[in-house]
């Protein structure tokens, strides 16, 4: 008689497949979540964000008014899919979010506290998502900035109130990179210092376009890694 049960003759523990194949659906599943729960949170960030920005009190309250109705309807479309940590956040978003709305007028918004964006590089793509994304993967991953994709994609939008990126590696490397950024074809700057000064901070300091004008060169393997990066935009 032939036998059913599921052994591997050199082993004594029984090898179940489907059960090897569910946990690693269920795993990939997890990984999923906490990456989606980690980008929900990160955008979160960015809306509380701008909404320190010093603007016009009556407009700053309905957006938070805003934000708390596309709240309750995203914990709405929820209800029955046991997404019990996103559900969590929305409920504590929206308690953030009704402080500020009933104190936004005791709050003091400092302008010296966030460094805003004031310029941008006009840049014409019709992937221009895609190539933005790519870049930005590219400087975060080696250590050259560290920000939020829609921070970093804001550069390149006319109308934006995010903060300044932070460069976080030497000048010499910021100034060769901006010198190279423009070269593409698609990327437009009639001053790019004025428009680099007002996008970027380097090591979370402000340099005025004169400053970042006398910036010396670079080594020839900062420019070779600036180069590679760069290889990615188009």
């Amino acid at each position: 008689m032939k036998n059913n049960n599921k052994f591997d003759g050199n082993r004594k523990v029984p090898i179940f497949k489907e059960d090897l194949e569910f946990e690693k659906f269920h795993s990939q599943n997890l990984l999923q979540m906490d990456k989606d729960r980690l980008n929900f949170q990160k955008e979160y960030c960015v809306k509380i964000s701008n909404l320190l920005f010093p603007f016009e009190s009556g407009k700053r309250k309905s957006v938070i008014e805003q934000m708390i109705s596309d709240n309750n309807m995203e914990n709405f479309s929820l209800k029955g899919l046991n997404d019990l940590n996103r559900q969590e956040d929305i409920k504590l978003e929206n308690e953030v979010l009704v402080f500020l709305m009933q104190n936004y007028k005791v709050i003091k918004f400092t302008e010296g506290s966030i460094k805003y964006q004031t310029q941008f590089f006009s840049y014409n793509n019709i992937y221009s998502d895609e190539m933005i994304g790519k870049l930005h993967f590219e400087l975060n991953q080696k250590g050259y900035i560290d920000c939020t994709l829609t921070v970093f994609k804001s550069i390149f939008i006319k109308k934006n109130n995010h903060e300044k990126v932070n460069w976080l590696k030497t000048q010499h490397s910021f100034k060769y990179f901006i010198q190279n950024l423009i070269l593409k074809n698609n990327v437009n700057c009639r001053n790019q210092w004025k428009v680099s000064s007002g996008c970027f901070l380097i090591n979370g300091k402000e340099k005025t376009p004169i400053q970042l004008a006398k910036i010396g060169k670079t080594t020839h393997k900062i420019k070779q890694e600036v180069d590679n990066i760069l290889k990615v935009f188009s």
